[in-house]
């Protein structure tokens, strides 16, 4: 039995599908649905795209007072609550990274946090709206050293512990070399320090 035959015999088990699109092969090749399958349909990926395209409608931006996203807290003081967030409270927080910020397209992005986290959400908003490269970090904390040497991101949001645990890593590893690296270091970091500083 084919695969995608084999898929198609699972449908009684899942009665909530209404419709399956086929993506890939020639629409006449589309495998017919089982008898048990009543008010389902079946149809190809380019099918639908001409129904689309025939039947287009006028475009509806969202208001400011429209609901984006619901995102939940992590409820560590109790049951996790459901934060209501506008388009408004979206925009007004990538509007607040530009104040400080100016990114352009040549920039890279590594996406660390959860995306359950409005923070993350919201950068991921801010990567949209200035054009920026995103890359994913492997979901592994011991391989992000790894994703950082691959991506070599110039935007790297994130919770203060995770930069304390970057921070004291490098302190350590550079206390523990000694001699002329440490000395190099330090010159390097001071002189960085300032640069950002004034």
């Amino acid at each position: 039995m084919s695969p995608s035959l084999q898929l198609l015999s699972y449908l009684s088990e899942i009665p909530t599908v209404r419709l399956i699109v086929v993506v890939g092969g020639i629409d006449d090749q589309i495998p017919s649905l089982p008898p048990s399958s009543d008010g389902v349909q079946i149809i190809s990926y380019s099918k639908l795209l001409n129904q689309g395209r025939s039947n287009i409608q006028p475009f509806c931006p969202p208001k400011p007072e429209d609901v984006a996203t619901i995102c939940y807290t992590s409820g560590t003081t109790g049951t996790p609550k459901g934060a209501v967030l506008t388009h408004e409270n979206f925009i007004s927080n990538v509007a607040g990274a530009t104040i400080g910020e100016k990114f352009n397209p040549s920039d890279v992005y590594i996406s660390y946090l959860p995306l359950a986290h409005i923070y993350e959400r919201t950068n991921q908003v801010m990567t949209v709206y200035f054009g920026i490269a995103v890359g994913f970090f492997q979901g592994d904390n011991l391989k992000l050293m790894d994703d950082l040497a691959a991506l070599r991101p110039t935007v790297f949001c994130s919770v203060p512990r995770l930069y304390n645990r970057i921070y004291a890593g490098i302190i350590n590893a550079v206390k523990t070399s000694g001699g002329l690296k440490e000395k190099l270091f330090n010159v390097a970091y001071n002189a960085k320090r300032q640069a950002l500083l004034h």
